[in-house]
């Protein structure tokens, strides 16, 4: 599948191979804490590769996951989460891609994901 010619006017004419960037915010759902955790030691840790909606860990034939499907069509879509990261330890973009999820927040926190999804895209390089 190729690109649009040019940029689609409505979502209904949006084609996978039109998507540059994914990004994600939500809860421990989406940073996965503990899902691949087979004692207790793993449930501190947030598996964000794997993460349904945006892990990027291998291909969609490794785990199967929203961005190793797009990355079927666009091999170099931005954002996907290439690592795990351990809970309430410093992150960066580097380890997280954009899956700026935060485990323990709830809608409450929703507006203050919104900001820092924001800021990280004024900031991130081109």
């Amino acid at each position: 599948m190729q690109p649009s010619p040019t940029v689609p006017t409505s979502v209904e004419r949006v084609k996978a191979a039109d998507i540059k960037v994914i990004a994600a915010l939500g809860d421990s759902l989406t940073t996965a804490i503990a899902a691949n955790a087979s004692t207790f030691l793993g449930v501190p840790i947030e598996y964000r590769h794997v993460s349904w909606s945006i892990g990027g860990h291998g291909t969609y034939q490794d785990v199967i996951t929203l961005a190793n499907i797009v990355k079927l069509f666009n091999p170099d879509v931005l954002g996907p989460a290439p690592i795990w990261t351990l809970h309430n330890f410093p992150i960066t973009v580097n380890e997280t891609g954009f899956n700026l999820a935060v485990t323990g927040h709830n809608t409450v926190n929703f507006s203050e994901q919104a900001r820092h999804m924001i800021d990280t895209f004024k900031t991130y390089p081109v």
